[in-house]
């Protein structure tokens, strides 16, 4: 008996999962996530075929109406913007970051929850960040998602504007290579302000002539930030200097009146609103007076939102002296809008929960851990506080690289971001009526 020959069929050797049959890709599907059968159909065209029908249908946003009054269920989910067992909240979220990391141009917004180039986000100022949110959306008490990091106070009242979106894209930056953000240096920050103060208005000897000698009241404002790494968060540096005569008591007892009535602060939770803070301010400035005038110090943290604060009394020369309050805090690792740190710092924000973190000092983080601490350009907070006065004395500040962005007759604003790449803006130094008197800025 002869056997009779068997053809083998030939088997087709698989490249890849979009040879695998349909019926077997939805077997897969379904042990998958929203967000990983989005991002498997977006591997090939053919994947894309299989999956077009269901692959996205989570995702789809609906069109909002005008009216502010009639609102889809999408949009009360961006109106919460936390993340939510929805499709519209932790998947898409999920998803957006995942293209995020191969789209190194754009950014997840976590206020719209789509993706915009980063390229277009203004240094942290006063200017808007050029990018369109509906803000309507968002709730009144979701003031970290639309509000920036409130630390405009007096007597600087800068104009200083930092979102999470400059922190989310520096340490986007700081770990995914220089493509996918900003650098930490971009963040270097200083300010000048200008402004006559009538409390610093003094007679001089020429009083019978007709002559007044005018005291123009200056602050200065700068910020520097730098990266941490164990564990990964972004830490500020705040500096603020307020110049003021020095040999009158009575004029450092008006400025801690100013202080109080003004809500002199350190942060959202320790201001001079506060007792105990308020107690200190006024011991420091009567020390420095009973002192004779020498250098006096306080400094102090919030056991809430975790800011290390200094405050000093500098004397600068025979005639005026500085107040230096500097701050350091801890902005949180940036990865979400809802990190309790960040929250911390605004108000309503979580402080309760915030404080469930292991604390550390910021301080001690800024200035010896972080990864430009030991670069030889790194200043010290001693080092920061000569360079601004620095910048002061020798008015600096009039120089090019600076730009006057407020001038209403009576005060003038100059500002200098610390981005080298950035194109020089030409400082466009306008004087008002008040100063085209003789003004001394001493």
């Amino acid at each position: 008996m002869t056997s009779l020959p068997v053809r083998m069929a030939a088997v087709r050797k698989l490249k890849g999962l979009s040879d695998l049959p349909l019926e077997m890709l939805w077997k897969i599907s379904e042990k998958l996530s929203s967000a990983d059968i989005a991002c498997l159909a977006l591997t090939n065209r053919q994947l894309l075929c299989s999956f077009v029908d269901t692959a996205f249908e989570n995702f789809q946003s609906h069109r909002t109406s005008p009216d502010h009054h009639t609102r889809s269920p999408f949009d009360e989910d961006l109106r919460s913007n936390r993340p939510t067992n929805s499709p519209q909240g932790d998947a898409r979220i999920d998803l957006l970051s995942r293209l995020s990391r191969d789209l190194p141009d754009y950014y997840l917004c976590f206020v719209c929850l789509r993706l915009h180039l980063w390229k277009r986000v203004e240094p942290p100022t006063w200017e808007n960040l050029n990018v369109t949110h509906d803000t309507y959306r968002l709730r009144y008490l979701d003031v970290h998602l639309q509000k920036p990091l409130p630390i405009s106070h007096y007597p600087t009242y800068s104009l200083h504007e930092l979102h999470f979106v400059h922190l989310q894209l520096v340490i986007r930056r700081f770990y995914y290579g220089p493509e996918f953000g900003i650098p930490v240096e971009s963040l270097l920050y200083t300010e000048i302000r200008t402004e006559r103060s009538r409390s610093f208005q003094r007679l001089t000897n020429n009083e019978s002539k007709g002559k007044t000698e005018k005291y123009l009241k200056m602050t200065l404002f700068s910020v520097q930030d730098r990266v941490c790494t164990t564990p990964p968060s972004l830490y500020m540096r705040t500096q603020g200097i307020a110049v003021f005569p020095r040999k009158y008591p009575e004029e450092f007892l008006q400025m801690w009146w100013d202080c109080t009535i003004a809500q002199f602060y350190v942060c959202m939770y320790v201001s001079t609103s506060w007792p105990q803070f308020d107690k200190r301010l006024e011991s420091l400035i009567r020390r420095y007076c009973s002192a004779r005038y020498s250098y006096v110090a306080d400094k102090g943290s919030c056991d809430k939102c975790n800011n290390s604060w200094q405050l000093e009394i500098r004397p600068l020369d025979e005639t005026n002296a500085s107040l230096i309050l500097t701050v350091w805090m801890d902005l949180g690792p940036g990865l979400s809008t809802e990190d309790p740190q960040w929250k911390s710092l605004f108000w309503g924000g979580t402080a309760e929960a915030a404080a469930q973190h292991k604390k550390v000092d910021p301080r001690l983080r800024f200035e010896r851990h972080s990864v430009q601490a030991g670069s030889p350009n790194a200043l010290s907070v001693d080092q920061m506080y000569c360079r601004n006065i620095s910048l002061l004395k020798e008015e600096r500040h009039r120089e090019e690289r600076y730009r006057l962005l407020v001038n209403d007759g009576r005060a003038g604003v100059y500002m200098l971001h610390g981005d080298p790449s950035a194109k020089p803006r030409l400082c466009r130094r306008m004087i008002g009526n008040d100063f085209s008197e003789s003004c001394h800025f001493w």
